[in-house]
């Protein structure tokens, strides 16, 4: 699926004892918008640990009962805050919406309770707010990140890539991710598990659904759209039952009401 990621200035800055507060202030209003939908909503990224350097958008996180029940009146009074709808923007089973009047300001990351990207994203927030000398490394890292990426937040994301990921072990989280590929090197894990040749090049591929399964940072199995493929060393071990649950999830999802 083709997905375009709005470009923006990567700055990384020292951290603003402020950040908690907008978060805060914009937590209600969204709360109110989502209504009963809304079961738990959470401060997450850089700005949600103190003492982190970090680029100054407030990353927000909900959890909410039904995600197809996100419909266009709570997504009116979304968009009424100032936020765009970009609907999935590259993760599937996700809805997100941006603040970026002129700037980037807010992001939106709405999941059902339970998802585990939710899970996900408190132990590796928790964990930064427990254990300095691994909020230090990652300040540097991202400060010279910004510096060598200065325009590309894919560049830059992908050179966070290990240390999420470490990070992310030490704090216990270890379930797959399911994920839109997108990046060159998740196109070639692709194309290698399915055992074909590639078709596209650069980033993007077809329009039909193609969807990858991390495990760490390994890609252990590849769909496109309800065709599954494990790669040889992750099968006969469930992985092929999970992606088809998640697939089906996806496909309940997108299927019209």
């Amino acid at each position: 699926m083709s997905i375009k990621i709005t470009t923006y200035d990567i700055t990384v800055v020292p951290y603003n004892p402020t950040w908690p507060t907008l978060f805060a202030e914009e937590a209600a209003h969204i709360r109110e918008a989502l209504g009963e939908n809304c079961i738990e909503i959470h401060h997450i990224g850089s700005t949600s640990v103190p003492g982190l350097a970090a680029k100054p958008v407030i990353d927000i996180l909900v959890g909410v009962k039904d995600l197809r029940a996100i419909d266009r009146r709570s997504t009116d009074k979304i968009i009424a805050l100032g936020y765009e709808d970009k609907a999935e923007y590259g993760i599937p089973l996700r809805h997100f919406f941006y603040k970026q009047r002129p700037i980037r300001t807010h992001n939106l990351h709405i999941y059902e309770q339970g998802y585990p990207e939710i899970e996900r994203h408190l132990k590796f927030r928790d964990w930064l707010r427990n254990h300095e000398p691994d909020r230090l490394a990652y300040a540097t890292l991202k400060q010279q990140l910004a510096l060598q990426y200065p325009r590309d937040i894919i560049g830059y994301g992908m050179g966070k890539e290990a240390f999420v990921h470490h990070v992310e072990a030490l704090a216990g989280f270890n379930k797959p991710r399911f994920l839109f590929p997108y990046t060159e090197h998740e196109w070639n894990e692709y194309y290698r598990i399915s055992d074909e040749q590639p078709k596209h090049h650069g980033c993007f591929a077809s329009s039909e659904p193609q969807f990858i399964l991390y495990k760490g940072l390994e890609i252990i199995a590849i769909a496109f759209e309800k065709a599954i493929s494990i790669d040889e060393p992750y099968k006969g071990q469930g992985y092929e039952a999970l992606m088809a649950q998640l697939l089906e999830r996806w496909y309940k999802f997108h299927a019209q009401p």
